[in-house]
């Protein structure tokens, strides 16, 4: 699908920074919904979509779903209404895995993919720090190597390293600017 506005699309293990970062760069985040339970603080609507696994189904079958995965015993999700509303206000963000990546690249043409590396220790730090349990943390910990092994085939990598917060938001800005501003030059050169 041909769109003016950015998609961008971002990556990276859990406790990487990727939702913290990215909501300090853009505000027009495409809500991912999830069969999980909220966790400590987490708002209906803002941090996720909170579904039932029936409701998952019910979208699976009415073919309402532009990608989705399951990760750690929970399905996890976009809905094409939902990107298609986002890009129509401007630059548009979403919080995908690699299979999200590339589900959504085959369907939308000014895709920018971003992957947040950080290191396991501090992923783990993070994770505890958010209120994740031990059992949460070593789950999602189980699948750490197989997601940097991915970031190979991301546009752009972005690390996040402990008190460099900031670093890696402005890393993210001027990266969308660049994009941006590519994006606008081919524009250019075809009128």
């Amino acid at each position: 699908m041909k769109q003016n506005n950015l998609l961008v699309l971002v990556s990276g293990c859990s406790g990487s920074g990727k939702t913290t970062i990215m909501r300090n760069v853009m505000d027009n985040e495409i809500i991912s919904f999830t069969t999980r339970s909220p966790r400590q603080g987490e708002i209906d609507g803002k941090d996720y979509i909170f579904i039932s696994e029936n409701q998952f189904q019910q979208y699976l079958i009415n073919n309402e779903l532009i990608e989705h995965t399951q990760y750690g015993g929970n399905f996890y999700g976009l809905l094409k209404s939902e990107i298609d509303y986002k890009l129509s206000l401007g630059n548009a963000f979403a919080i995908v895995d690699y299979n999200g990546v590339k589900q959504l690249k085959k369907l939308y043409d000014n895709v920018l993919t971003i992957f947040i590396y950080t290191d396991k220790e501090y992923a783990i730090y993070n994770m505890q720090n958010r209120g994740d349990s031990d059992e949460f943390i070593r789950k999602r910990m189980e699948t750490y190597d197989e997601e940097i092994t991915n970031l190979l085939y991301y546009d752009e990598v972005v690390t996040n390293y402990p008190n460099e917060l900031e670093q890696a938001i402005e890393d993210v800005k001027n990266i969308i600017s660049y994009y941006n501003s590519e994006e606008n030059d081919e524009e250019e050169n075809w009128n």
